[in-house]
């Protein structure tokens, strides 16, 4: 699934992406993720660059200030990366294609093959599209 596929799916269930703003929020969406995947899987969050290069914007129209960058990020590899993913590593990462992903978003209940928590929040693993 690519960030845009989430994206949409989210709207589908009248929300967005999540877009980090602080620590607090950030280990947040990890103790979620971690939650509803059983492991540290790599999942989209809410922000992206696309319309202008290295200006990062939310989802929610804010500026995205918060990031804990891996190490060389970003780098717009291939200069082909404009969304962001928290990784299995919780740094957050420029990427269009991973070989494994949740998404989650910020409104919704529980349906098929997904798993439920908090009772407004949820996640499911996808493989990639190019698979």
């Amino acid at each position: 699934m690519t960030w845009a596929q989430a994206q949409r799916f989210c709207e589908f269930m009248n929300a967005d992406l999540p877009c980090i703003h602080s620590s607090k929020e950030y280990q947040f969406i990890q103790h979620l993720i971690s939650r509803a995947t059983h492991a540290s899987g790599e999942t989209w969050i809410g922000g992206s660059d696309g319309q202008e290069e290295n200006y990062w914007f939310c989802l929610d129209g804010t500026h995205f200030t918060y990031a804990e960058w891996c190490q060389g990020e970003p780098n717009n590899y291939d200069r082909n990366e404009h969304c962001l993913l928290v990784n299995y590593s919780g740094k957050s990462e420029k990427s269009l294609k991973v070989q494994r992903i949740s998404t989650i978003n910020t409104r919704g209940k529980k349906e098929n093959n997904t798993h439920n928590f908090c009772n407004n929040l949820y996640a499911f693993n996808v493989t990639n599209s190019n698979e």
